[in-house]
């Protein structure tokens, strides 16, 4: 097995042992044990300690969201890339519920600022990406008439303070993210007052 195969063992089983176990019991011997590694060593070949590998965890999951969420966008009118963006968003909340779980458990106990390559570009900080991307699409909505005066930047921190919350809920098994997805699509609607189709 590769070196870079080895790693994503060690973090999706880390992920299953966060989610399933708790922060405090993910230990590397309880990791390895899920992970079918003879040895802890394995694990500690590749990370330094476990907040080397929490941030590794951290980074993984981040990273193959903002993936999910740019691989949704198109270059529709603001409105809909914006519906687009939250939908994206709920859609990989909905599906990787363990990596929700993982990763409120481990923002609850390290927090950690997310960072992931995302399209080969340098490592940045997932929540300012997002922030900086709906900024630009809240603008162009205000230039096309679609959304009221704000200022953007501020507006799109509020949207993302909405979607981290739901980020939080999504970690519970009996969330209704149908009815979540469809609360926040109806307050940041509200918040913006998209004049256009809805």
């Amino acid at each position: 097995m590769t070196e870079r195969a080895r790693r994503a063992q060690v973090v999706a089983a880390a992920i299953e042992t966060i989610a399933e176990e708790g922060y405090p019991r993910a230990s590397f011997s309880r990791i390895a044990r899920r992970a079918g590694l003879s040895s802890t060593g394995l694990i500690s070949y590749h990370f330094a300690g476990k907040a080397d590998l929490m941030s590794e965890v951290t980074q993984d999951i981040l990273g193959r969201f903002a993936e999910h969420v740019l691989a949704q966008s198109d270059d529709g009118s603001p409105a809909g890339e914006l519906r687009t963006f939250i939908r994206a968003n709920l859609e990989f909340m909905s599906a990787h519920r363990l990596d929700m779980l993982a990763l409120a458990r481990i923002q609850a106990h390290q927090p950690i600022a997310g960072q992931a390559e995302v399209d080969g570009e340098p490592p940045v900080t997932v929540v300012a990406q997002d922030q900086r991307r709906l900024a630009e699409v809240l603008r162009r909505g205000q230039d096309t008439g679609q959304f009221r005066p704000f200022d953007p930047q501020v507006v799109a921190g509020f949207i993302l303070a909405l979607r981290n919350h739901v980020i939080e809920q999504s970690a519970d098994p009996a969330a209704d993210m149908t009815a979540i997805g469809t609360e926040l699509e109806s307050t940041v609607s509200a918040m913006i007052t998209i004049t256009g189709e809805r």
